[in-house]
């Protein structure tokens, strides 16, 4: 056993490890359970300076009031606990003002029954006072309020140690190492408290007066080492839980060892601990293996570029990234392809040592969707100005030369040429504003006989005539007016390039139609290339099969050229047909 002096020295450790705590704690107020920690750890100095008071009684009734004065400050402990661990497992609602105002009543009056136990003797009773190893000791009878209150603090102690225990199991791993440090410090003074409750006489001096402050100092010290207290990684799995970017993890041993809500669909059941060539995705799997693990495997699927920063300084940013960006198709459980971009980043220790690779997924599909939708619009914007600069001049040019010959001779029939090719500027100018056309359609179902006779009224036939093999009931999903500027320009299409006396043939099936006619045909060279702008014969503007399948697309149709047709005849395929109740 320690002789008296020992264990006041460790009485006395206790209570100078308390202050500094409590200071430690009190500096980091701003901070979740910090005010609540700080008092706590008053209160554990508090009996400290109790218990070293006690060891100078000389009798029961002056060790009973040092005793007493010790249980005050045992009274604060369990609801200064439980508000700690409410707010360090950011449980607001059991450390609000009620909270506490309630937890503040009770322990008033469990502190006021102890401060008159000596009248009423429900909290302690009668003890015979002797030295045990030099330590004044007396085995005061335990009343009913003593009990009351043990019951009402274990209660208290333990509703905290589950919310810091259901925190550390929920923390995410490179971080349970900070909810390690808070669960020791529930569960060490919860048991140390229950050994001097159940064997009084074992022990010189109630543990916890010893216990707290040390679990106490080990919090203090998480708050500078690990930031036990910093909201930051308290909240960090439920962070990384509801951002949208994938988060991986990785150990310097190639193992997965996190990760976030959005990526587990590409992981496997159980994935944490697998070494990452294990992993579900074999895209995935490869990408890994290649960055972290030894060898020389080459990932699938995979296009590094630079990254995308400002400046080379920005480029490397000193976190164990090489600046740059990979671009990785991922196969999902639903079976639906994802581009992610994906960056890595090295965590390491203060000697700069690498522990591990973090990696983070950007969604962009609908992004590279977007840049491929941008690619498509250049092109024909490209298209565009050589229809502009070649097809537009081309008539300005006849113009001015009839303009030119009729001042010179001043015979009115130059004027004629004039206006013809001013007429065939307006098409071409209304043919590249049909065509410029990028807002969606607006859909509705369409009499597909009405559109096909609208459009064949709309446009110069001459001799042509229309057969038209579609009942009157058929309708589609279209937008009309879109629809009918796709038949102008496909009877057009007919009568320019397929005689005087072409007959155009208009037919439709379950989900296509199509437009055809006696002619000619077209060159078999030309194939799909007759929807380029600027594939025309004689007369054309060059621009009215681009626009159809301009229209086409915005409804999501095809169009194709029916090779084995005698004539022209031009096939839209994918069209959505509705009752002709629906119209």
């Amino acid at each position: 056993m320690f002789p008296r002096a020992d264990v006041a020295a460790v009485v006395a450790a206790a209570l100078v490890v308390a202050v500094w705590a409590a200071t430690v704690a009190w500096r980091h107020r701003e901070e979740r359970g910090a005010v609540a920690l700080a008092t706590l750890l008053m209160a554990a100095a508090w009996t400290a300076l109790a218990t070293l008071g006690g060891f100078t009684a000389e009798g029961a009734d002056q060790l009973l009031v040092w005793r007493q004065l010790r249980q005050v400050g045992f009274v604060v402990f369990a609801p200064a606990f439980l508000l700690f661990c409410a707010r360090y497992a950011e449980v607001d609602r059991l450390a609000g003002r009620r909270t506490v105002a309630g937890l503040g009543v009770v322990a008033a009056l469990i502190a006021a029954g102890i401060a008159t136990t000596h009248l009423h003797g429900l909290f302690y009773g009668v003890g015979e006072f002797r030295l045990v190893a030099g330590v004044p000791r007396a085995d005061f009878e335990r009343g009913p309020l003593f009990w009351v209150h043990i019951l009402y603090a274990y209660v208290l102690v333990a509703t905290g140690t589950v919310l810091v225990v259901r925190r550390a199991i929920r923390t995410r791993h490179l971080f349970r190492r900070q909810a390690a440090v808070v669960v020791a410090f529930a569960l060490v003074p919860w048991a140390s408290n229950v050994v001097a409750v159940a064997t009084p006489s074992a022990v010189l001096v109630d543990p916890t007066v010893v216990t707290v402050p040390v679990a106490g100092a080990l919090v203090a010290v998480g708050v500078y080492r690990y930031r036990v207290l910093d909201a930051a990684p308290v909240a960090r799995g439920i962070v990384l839980d509801h951002i949208d970017d994938g988060v991986l993890v990785v150990d310097h041993d190639g193992s997965l060892v996190d990760y976030n809500r959005t990526m587990w669909r590409y992981l496997g059941p159980n994935p944490v601990g697998k070494p990452v060539r294990e992993l579900r995705s074999d895209p995935l799997s490869e990408y890994l293996a290649a960055r972290e693990g030894p060898g020389t495997v080459e990932a699938s699927n995979l296009e590094r570029r630079p990254d995308d920063a400002d400046d080379e300084d920005d480029a490397d940013d000193g976190d164990g990234g090489d600046g740059a960006v990979d671009s990785l198709s991922l196969l999902d459980a639903t079976g639906e392809t994802r581009t992610f971009d994906v960056r890595r980043s090295g965590m390491t220790d203060t000697t700069g040592a690498e522990l591990a690779a973090v990696y983070l997924f950007r969604d962009v599909t609908k992004r590279r969707e977007r840049e491929a939708q941008l690619r498509r619009r250049n092109e024909e914007l490209d298209r565009f100005a050589g229809v502009v600069s070649h097809d537009l001049r081309n008539p300005l040019a006849v113009a001015d030369g009839y303009l030119d010959l009729a001042r010179e001779t001043g015979e009115a029939n130059h004027f004629e040429r004039v206006e013809g090719a001013h007429d065939r500027l307006d098409a071409i100018i209304s043919d590249l504003l049909a065509l410029a056309r990028t807002d969606e359609p607006t859909v509705a179902p369409v009499r597909l006989a009405e559109s096909v006779r609208g459009a064949w009224r709309h446009v110069d036939t001459a001799s042509a005539s229309l057969s038209l093999d579609v009942a009157e009931d058929v309708v589609v999903l279209a937008d009309s007016a879109r629809l009918d500027r796709l038949f102008e320009n496909l009877v057009r299409n007919a009568v320019e390039h397929g005689g005087d006396d072409v007959t155009v043939t208009v037919e439709a099936g379950d989900d296509w139609f199509a437009v055809g006619d006696d002619g000619p045909g077209l060159p078999a060279d030309l194939g799909e290339a007759a929807f380029d702008e600027g594939a025309s014969g004689d007369g054309g503007t060059g621009i009215g099969l681009a626009i159809v399948r301009s229209v086409a697309e915005a409804h999501g149709w095809t169009v194709e050229v029916d090779e084995a047709a005698t004539g022209a005849r031009f096939v839209v395929r994918g069209v959505e047909r509705r009752s002709s109740d629906e119209q």
